[in-house]
């Protein structure tokens, strides 16, 4: 809670310093739970989202203000930190939200392949 917090404060200084208009956050493993975490929190944060590998053990409360923003999540169907039906688990909440929620999903573990690379490449364009 206090890394979410203090992301979410040093974000919106850097915001407001460079008047974005929009803001993509991308992040893997921790960092993806950070930046979910943070959008379930302050959700007015970000336009779009890119979570590689989350884990988020615990089911959020509602949050429709997260309704219309793009996520991509990524994951491996083999990943043994971030069990696929705890990844799915958060897709589905996401889409519950009203989120343009997708989730693409490789056959291995939590390595990053080139297809999940691909996957994010495709999302950002």
């Amino acid at each position: 809670a206090l890394r979410v917090d203090a992301m979410a404060a040093f974000l919106r200084r850097e915001i407001a310093r460079t008047d974005a208009a929009h803001v993509t956050g991308i992040g893997y493993s921790n960092g993806a739970n950070i930046l979910a975490a943070m959008a379930m929190a302050e959700p007015d944060i970000f336009d779009a989202m890119v979570l590689m590998h989350p884990l988020i053990p615990w089911l959020p409360d509602p949050q429709p203000e997260l309704a219309m923003t793009r996520v991509l999540i990524t994951a491996g169907r083999a990943d043994p930190i971030c069990p696929p039906g705890m990844t799915q688990g958060l897709a589905d909440w996401f889409t519950a939200q009203k989120a343009d929620c997708l989730l693409a999903w490789h056959p291995g573990g939590h390595e990053v392949p080139q297809s999940e690379i691909d996957a994010v490449r495709a999302f950002l364009v």
